[in-house]
């Protein structure tokens, strides 16, 4: 059997990132979005048995209140960057791929448990 089991938020973050700056004809950032569905597509085009994205919890998580200097060099993401999450959490949707998303956990840490039970 063959799981894929993405970090939505980490594939989000490595398009943004990677990807030359793209707009729409409304001059928004899609860049993040149109990266993110090009890796989509092609891992889909590998049939996968079966496959879900894993996305980060909107606030802090646990590892927040587990460590309290969690991230704390990190600069926060950019204004253009927050406004594709929605649009690219529609994409997935669209593709009809699942999803996972739990308050209070980071996607790393759901992929971890999924990865167990699959076991």
């Amino acid at each position: 059997m063959q799981l894929y089991v993405v970090d939505g938020s980490g594939f989000l973050f490595r398009a943004y990132h990677g990807m030359p700056p793209l707009t729409n004809d409304e001059w928004q950032s899609v860049h993040a979005i149109f990266g993110v569905a090009k890796m989509m597509i092609k891992l889909l085009m590998e049939k996968p048995e079966y496959f879900v994205v894993a996305w980060d919890a909107p606030q802090k998580t646990i590892r927040h209140t587990q460590y309290e200097d969690y991230k704390a060099g990190r600069p926060p993401a950019p204004d253009d960057l927050k406004r594709q999450i929605g649009h690219t959490k529609e994409l997935i949707a669209q593709l009809q791929i699942p999803t996972l998303e739990s308050p209070w956990y980071e996607a790393d840490d759901l992929i971890h448990t999924m990865v167990q039970q699959y076991k």
